[in-house]
């Protein structure tokens, strides 16, 4: 299994979605931004932002500006590697598994650097 970390960033609620070659409606679905660095194999990171479908917004919406862990799977489609959050799977807030790490978000950074392991 792989986990990211990273921080929520935003969650929001995307519109119906109509295709207008089949006409089959899609619903709207709730949505999360988390942010964090994704590491380069030359050792440089670049931070990215990863936008989530959710099932349990209202978690994700109570720890908005906080480190969390979060349970991923992937896919990969024309050979680019995309996440995905296991359906059923809670945010853990960070602070409860590390909470020095946790530090710097409370002195004002924007966030600190995540990944994503293996376990």
């Amino acid at each position: 299994m792989l986990t990211l970390t990273g921080e929520v960033l935003n969650t929001y609620k995307t519109k119906e979605f109509m295709n207008k070659e089949t006409g089959e409606v899609t619903a709207p679905r709730h949505k999360v931004q988390i942010i964090c660095d994704e590491y380069l194999p030359d050792g440089e990171h670049k931070t990215v932002i990863h936008d989530f479908t959710v099932t349990n917004v209202e978690q994700y919406k109570s720890l908005k500006g906080s480190l969390v862990r979060v349970d991923v799977g992937t896919m990969i489609m024309s050979n680019k590697v995309f996440l995905f959050i296991l359906k059923g799977s809670l945010p853990t807030p960070l602070s409860k598994l590390a909470p020095k790490l946790n530090a710097g978000v409370a002195q004002g950074a924007a966030h600190q650097p995540a990944s994503i392991r293996g376990a």
